[in-house]
């Protein structure tokens, strides 16, 4: 069994429903101590599970403010003495329990001169950003075949730091996880590009965040994971 602690907007979506087939779902509202409430109720239950829980802000606020900013500074304060308080409630109350924390991504910076629009031409008649938002991939749109379009695209940003992929090859390796639906194959154009180091790619109507992740870059792909 598995119970999921998870906002209350997110209960209905898709991937929820994926993965909480055999699960039990709980809701929390956005607000820090609603869900440190939830997360002591169902340790309380003394059950054999696991309790998945999304502690949100981090995303949105980064991509925002930058990972540097005081914003980011106080915001982490506070969340580390409300993470603390759990973990010392949880061991003085429910010693059985095993805490991991973990995140699903990291974030990267880009300098101005590292953000590119790609230009339509030839080519590539067409390109749309990343049905998540991220400008770290993007969609292409062509007739054209996998190394003409390479080309195009080193045309445009001036490095060659990126893979290229037809359009079933990362839903066959999972890029966009395990349950991505089948509707949005008609979104993600015939190759997606994904960048390796630092660049980004963004439409006029973007808003330019610089800091980003959705590439391969150590900082995005390589993850801290803490147990207490």
């Amino acid at each position: 069994d598995v119970q999921i602690l998870l906002p209350e907007n997110y209960m209905h979506s898709y991937y929820t429903q994926r993965i909480s087939q055999q699960s039990t779902l709980y809701t929390y509202t956005w607000e820090l101590n609603d869900r440190c409430r939830q997360t002591l109720h169902i340790a309380s239950l003394k059950k054999k599970a696991y309790t998945l829980s999304y502690w949100p802000y981090f995303d949105s606020q980064s991509h925002a403010h930058g990972v540097h900013s005081p914003i980011l500074d106080d915001h982490y304060s506070v969340l580390e003495k409300q993470i603390l308080n759990l973990v010392e409630k949880m061991h003085t109350d429910y010693p059985h329990v095993q805490i991991i924390l973990s995140s699903d991504h990291g974030q990267i910076h880009s300098q101005e001169d590292e953000i590119f629009k790609i230009h339509t031409d030839s080519q590539i008649y067409s390109y749309a950003s990343s049905i998540s938002g991220e400008s770290r991939f993007i969609y292409l749109y062509t007739d054209a075949d996998k190394e003409t379009i390479s080309k195009s695209i080193q045309s445009h940003i001036e490095s060659s730091d990126f893979s290229l992929f037809s359009k079933k090859e990362p839903i066959d390796i999972w890029l966009f996880g395990p349950s991505f639906e089948n509707k949005h194959l008609e979104k993600i154009g015939n190759f997606i590009c994904v960048f390796w180091w630092t660049q980004q790619v963004f439409q006029d109507w973007q808003p330019r965040n610089i800091w980003n992740h959705g590439g391969f870059h150590d900082r995005e792909v390589k993850i801290p994971i803490v147990l207490f």
